[in-house]
């Protein structure tokens, strides 16, 4: 059984969650319903950037292969019971949003910077980080970094108002046979401005 800071704010999690379980919802105005949808959806986002750390820290440690597993896919799906898909999704996350160790123990900043903080600010879920990384996964690896990482970030600025579909009609302006070697950012931008325009959303 945990015996530390981390399990007793486990501990105080599901404490809560068990005391929503039993909570009366009838009670709530229409507003209130919204507003505990949008509360609770954001822990929740915020609670699989924690994942991404335990995922990491499991890699790091290799507490995979001690344990006989071959890949940590193999391990989430054991410990878990989660689908080999799900396990693998994870993983993959935890990979672009996660942040890293070197071997001397310095910290290396996720390949999504932008993506990885607004999912720890719980403004985004892992259907807008597949989203960010489906559409950067157009962009050639020619590419200036500073332009790709312009691009990232207006993409993870789309997903913290728009849904994940809003970020996968976001066009970076490439193919992956392009030959360019100049990203054409405005272009992302243009589709970002487009795809939140052309969606009603409930007003804050």
């Amino acid at each position: 059984m945990l015996n530390s800071p981390v399990a007793e704010q486990l501990s105080t999690l599901s404490a809560s969650i068990d005391v929503l379980l039993e909570s009366d919802l009838t009670a709530l105005r229409d507003s209130d319903v919204l507003e505990a949808m949008r509360r609770l959806e954001q822990s929740l986002r915020r609670a699989e950037a924690v994942s991404h750390r335990l995922v990491v820290e499991s890699v790091e440690r290799s507490i995979p292969a001690a344990l006989g597993y071959n890949s940590p896919n193999k391990l989430l799906v054991d410990v878990l019971r989660v689908s080999a898909v799900d396990a693998s999704a994870r993983v993959a996350a935890a990979r672009n949003l996660g942040v890293w160790h070197t071997l001397s123990g310095d910290s290396i900043d996720p390949s999504m910077p932008e993506t990885a903080a607004a999912q720890r600010d719980g403004d985004i879920g892992p259907g807008h980080s597949r989203a960010v990384v489906k559409v950067m996964r157009k962009i050639p690896h020619a590419v200036d970094n500073d332009d790709a990482s312009h691009a990232e970030s207006i993409l993870a600025q789309l997903a913290r108002t728009g849904t994940p579909e809003d970020v996968e009609q976001a066009d970076t302006g490439y193919s992956r046979t392009s030959t360019q070697t100049e990203t054409s950012v405005t272009t992302v931008t243009a589709s970002a401005d487009a795809a939140s325009r052309s969606r009603g959303r409930i007003p804050n």
